[in-house]
């Protein structure tokens, strides 16, 4: 089985290595894009690992919105989740000492989902329903740039990997949770 390409699905795709470059990867014959490149300088994919201290997952469906939130500080890692359903938000207590799951997302992000290669907006043009949306954003301590995915209707391929990862967070949850 191949690796799906993060940026039209399909699996036709196949490892790569650049000698000249020092660059490995993977590369899509359908769409004729590369994704997963690691590599030295900008394109290390350890920077992205090491540096990620925020990450707020927002996901916007059947009516709700689920909120997942990880904020790393030297002293700690707190997750933080809620629901937001009309006027009514109920928040699970934050938990504490999160680092080590912390570091499995992270990898779980950047390596295995190539959440670096996904489209920066999705949208899907046929759809008028724009209750289905999705926002991804990853905040840095060493110097990258903010990174912020957002989807309309049409969702990224691996999100689904997400989503299964993060309900799983928001099992326990009842209507009265965090009033």
């Amino acid at each position: 089985m191949n690796t799906i390409c993060p940026k039209c699905g399909s699996d036709d795709t196949y490892t790569f290595f650049d000698s000249i470059l020092k660059t490995s990867g993977f590369h899509c014959d359908a769409c004729n894009h590369d994704f997963g490149v690691n590599g030295p300088e900008e394109n290390d994919l350890h920077k992205y690992e090491q540096g990620l201290s925020d990450f707020v997952y927002q996901r916007n469906h059947d009516g709700s919105t689920k909120m997942i939130e990880i904020h790393q500080t030297e002293k700690d890692t707190v997750l933080s989740c809620r629901i937001i359903k009309g006027m009514s938000i109920s928040q699970a207590q934050p938990i504490t000492g999160f680092a080590p799951m912390f570091d499995q997302i992270k990898v779980l992000l950047i390596e295995k989902l190539f959440f670096l290669d996904w489209e920066e907006e999705m949208r899907d043009e046929e759809s008028k329903d724009e209750s289905e949306h999705y926002s991804l954003t990853l905040s840095f301590n060493n110097g990258i740039k903010e990174i912020k995915k957002t989807a309309t209707g049409k969702m990224p391929s691996y999100l689904t990997v997400l989503d299964q990862l993060f309900d799983s967070l928001f099992q326990g949850f009842s209507e009265n949770a965090g009033k």
